[in-house]
């Protein structure tokens, strides 16, 4: 079992969509095989919130985000994270992503464990 996504976008305003992607691991502690369909633009900012009490994650649970190409998208922004703590992470170069699928792959987190991943991504300027 792929564990389960749930995915929700909104424009934030200054041509920013924010992505919510609501995970939940599988017995093994796993997510994958989940695609996230992203637009075009520039990755700026992604933050992990670990769920709290009883499905808060195993510490130093990996997080990646991989294009087609098998590139995660967060370079290594997302390994080894906190079990009970928010991580933002700045872009401080903004990352440009053609749109499309995305996978968002989540590992070591334990049975049954969840958390949200947010990414803000921005329109290209003219």
């Amino acid at each position: 079992m792929p564990g389960t996504l749930t995915v929700t976008n909104a424009s934030v305003g200054n041509g920013l969509v924010k992505y919510t992607l609501d995970w939940l691991s599988d017995a093994g502690g796993d997510v994958s095989g989940n695609n996230v369909d992203v637009i075009p633009g520039y990755v700026v900012q992604v933050g992990f919130n670990p769920d709290g009490g009883g499905t808060a994650p195993t510490a130093s649970y990996d997080v990646v985000l991989t294009d087609p190409d098998g590139i995660d998208l967060l370079g290594g922004a997302g390994a080894n994270l906190s079990a009970t703590a928010t991580t933002v992470v700045a872009v401080v170069t903004p990352l440009h992503y053609d749109g499309g699928a995305l996978d968002l792959v989540v590992s070591n987190a334990g049975n049954a464990k969840g958390g949200l991943v947010l990414l803000w991504v921005g329109q290209p300027r003219p």
